[in-house]
């Protein structure tokens, strides 16, 4: 079998208990940036919103490609953890330095903003490998504790940052950089209670990288596609029509997302567990189904009935003249994504991870030839036709994912 079923419910409460540590810290964490990104959005106006948002789309592009899956590697190879943290400092630096070369090289004007990229994405991946080292050590309430100071004190920066200064995008990533140096300041004096490994080591960044390339381009496969699947319509976006039609896809990006990353993900893991149990039979595969159903309709039937209401146009301002539209025109392909969500999990029981890359992969490449080579008469056509194609590609996994479920369920033992 590809996952070992748990042994015990001492065992299971055990894994729970520590999964709901975790699962609080990051509800906390995204709920409280969710919140300061609508204040961001209300308070500076869709214009400077569209430049962060298009920042921070470049940040998740490269952000797979700064930490390396060593968050989660760190989780496997529990008894490595100085090795691996050395490794991802290493990386930090020599992957900072070619972006700051690279910017600082640029021609035409001078941006800070984009000067600060290097400095955000090595300070990020230092911070979420921070994380993984207290959830190693089961410092689980100080993960949660952090978790808040974070996001709290970022908030609180930023609207300092915005009653002193002008409305500018450089003050927003700036209170991000200060929240995530604080922690990290203080667990680089502390190493004994999860600090980062502050060494600099060459011959020992090689050798690790050498040792751990599979998994390393493994991960990069996984999840750089989606951090393209988000940055590919932005940059069309942004090329195409003008820095508040940015602002406004983004923002209607996490709306929609956000009960994906919450609800959807906590699914997905139970599904996982279930499955891990090696409990497949139909009835229990087709309540995941029903529930699945239920929550999507239900959470987006909520978001159209309060968009139906202008809620959304009432609380961020009238200088968001396209919100209401985008959000009716995104609404089914939202719902069919989370309806998807603890299904893509199928492709990992069965080790089908290369096909579902595959799969993203070719959708990447279709959705930027398509959006490059169509001249598109409105803002909203093109949303319309990147939601389309990204409907029609969690359809196609849905589909997938239920043949390979049938599969599964064929070939598992019957219980008697």
């Amino acid at each position: 079998m590809p996952f070992k079923p748990i042994k015990s419910d001492h065992d299971t409460i055990k894994k729970v208990k520590e999964l709901n540590y975790i699962s609080i810290g990051v509800f906390a964490n995204k709920a409280i940036i969710s919140i300061a990104l609508f204040l961001i959005a209300k308070y500076f106006g869709s214009e400077v919103f569209g430049e962060y948002a298009y920042y921070q789309s470049i940040l998740a592009a490269l952000y797979p490609f700064a930490i390396l899956g060593m968050e989660n590697f760190l989780l496997i190879e529990k008894t490595r953890t100085d090795t691996v943290n050395s490794f991802i400092f290493n990386h930090c630096i020599f992957i900072g330095a070619i972006l700051l070369v690279y910017y600082a090289a640029q021609s035409g004007s001078f941006n800070w903003i984009l000067l600060l990229i290097p400095f955000n994405l090595a300070l990020m991946t230092l911070f979420d490998v921070l994380i993984s080292n207290l959830i190693v050590k089961k410092h689980f309430i100080r993960n949660i504790q952090i978790s808040l100071f974070f996001s709290v004190f970022t908030l609180f920066l930023q609207a300092v940052f915005f009653l002193l200064f002008e409305r500018d995008v450089f003050y927003i990533i700036l209170a991000g950089l200060i929240s995530y140096l604080l922690p990290l300041a203080y667990y680089a004096l502390k190493p004994e209670d999860g600090g980062i490994v502050f060494c600099i080591s060459l011959k020992k960044y090689k050798n690790f990288f050498l040792k751990n390339y599979r998994y390393i381009l493994h991960y990069l496969l996984l999840t750089s596609a989606d951090s393209f699947l988000l940055f590919i319509p932005v940059y069309f976006v942004k090329k195409s029509f003008s820095l508040e039609d940015v602002g406004t896809y983004f923002l209607c990006t996490k709306i929609f997302t956000f009960p994906i990353t919450i609800i959807g993900v906590s699914l997905s893991r139970y599904f996982l567990v279930e499955m891990a149990n090696d409990d497949k039979s139909s009835k229990n595969i087709m309540f995941f189904v029903y529930v699945s159903l239920i929550l999507s309709l239900s959470i987006y039937g909520l978001i159209y009935f309060l968009n139906d209401m202008s809620l959304f146009s009432y609380l961020l301002g009238s200088g968001w003249k396209n919100i209401h539209e985008i959000i009716n025109v995104s609404l089914i392909r939202y719902a069919i994504e989370f309806f998807s969500y603890p299904f893509i999990g199928i492709f990992l029981i069965l080790h089908k991870q290369s096909t579902l890359v595959t799969i993203k992969i070719l959708l990447i490449s279709f959705l930027a030839v398509l959006l490059t080579v169509t001249e598109f008469d409105s803002f909203i056509q093109m949303i319309q036709t990147i939601n389309l194609c990204m409907g029609l590609f969690y359809i196609f996994l849905i589909f997938v994912s239920f043949i390979y479920l049938r599969k599964l369920t064929n070939t598992s033992p019957q219980k008697v």
